[in-house]
């Protein structure tokens, strides 16, 4: 489920986001899986997110999304909200939750909320009032090569949060394991089909408590792992196996895919309009490329090999 607009213009697709990498490094919270760990701490600078949003603008793009550790403590966090407002572009942020007092004005249209401790009452009145705005928040959910070890820390969110707002919410959920270790990463199919039965169940239990809360896949999920009937009985889950694109701007003026990705698709130069145009069409037609090669060996038989929202498995999964 997503409330975001359905065409952004004439060349992006419905399932296609521009998103802008201002930050780098660990944030303040400093997680200990963090995948910013050891990473120099840098961010865009203003110049460059001030070129992009005018881009947009020109293009006819009305809504963009902001990544990298925690958006909010970009040092220009008051600017790049007042050129937001003057290139009425409307913001998705990831965070972490840790400075929602700065995601309270009318640029901010959700957050793709990544909740890692057990939210305490001012938290919940933070979060509430920005669902009050009518902001919609996107729920990480991460399962790991072992066990939904956040399952408990969502549950409670959902508890905290009255059930007026659950409309307002969507568990979006990944499965990648918080660890930079390349072992305990989900590089294949037998590893998803070991989480499956936890994550089957999680989905269950998740519907059966709070039904008005929506569910999707944040990454396409291996159709050769379920039966007809579990996608029929599970359709509430949001078992997607499309892969939606997602173009990433760098603080360099390059545009590029997801970063495992990046090592066999370039990134581009976007310094004009015409530029950015030219660049996503290729960025997509390489993806596209990619997509009709199966990413894994089961995929060669699978009986799925043929439909072209499969794709033989997201390409980060295994890179």
């Amino acid at each position: 489920m997503t409330t975001r607009t359905e065409t952004n213009s004439a060349f992006l697709f419905p399932n296609e986001r521009i998103l802008f990498q201002i930050k780098e490094g660990m944030c303040s919270r400093r997680c200990v899986y963090c995948y910013e760990k050891g990473k120099a701490s840098k961010e865009m600078p203003f110049e460059v997110l001030e070129h992009g949003f005018k881009m947009l603008k020109s293009l006819n793009i009305k809504e963009a999304e902001l990544i990298g550790s925690e958006p909010t403590e970009y040092s220009k966090w008051d600017l790049l909200i007042q050129l937001a407002k003057e290139n009425e572009l409307g913001l998705t942020v990831y965070t972490s939750g840790l400075h929602l007092e700065r995601l309270d004005n009318d640029q901010v249209k959700g957050l793709i909320m990544h909740v890692m401790f057990e939210p305490d009452k001012a938290f919940m009145e933070g979060v509430m009032k920005l669902l009050d705005r009518g902001q919609f928040i996107y729920l990480r959910v991460n399962f790991d090569s072992e066990a939904l070890e956040e399952k408990n820390i969502i549950h409670s969110f959902l508890n905290q949060l009255p059930a007026r707002y659950h409309a307002q919410v969507s568990l979006k959920y990944s499965f990648t394991a918080k660890t930079e270790d390349p072992a305990l990463k989900f590089t294949d199919i037998a590893a998803f089909k070991r989480i499956k039965p936890e994550f089957l169940m999680f989905c269950k239990e998740t519907h059966s408590l709070f039904p008005d809360v929506s569910m999707y896949s944040e990454r396409p999920i291996f159709k050769c792992c379920f039966t007809p009937e579990e996608r029929e009985d599970y359709a509430y889950a949001g078992l997607d196996s499309r892969c939606n694109m997602e173009y990433t701007v760098y603080k360099d003026s390059l545009i590029g895919l997801c970063p495992p990705v990046e090592r066999l698709i370039p990134k581009r130069k976007i310094e004009t309009d015409s530029q950015m145009i030219r660049s996503i069409s290729e960025l997509r037609r390489e993806m596209q490329k990619l997509a009709k090669k199966p990413s894994f060996e089961e995929c060669k038989s699978c009986e799925f090999s043929q439909d072209a929202s499969c794709q033989g498995g997201c390409f980060s999964y295994k890179l």
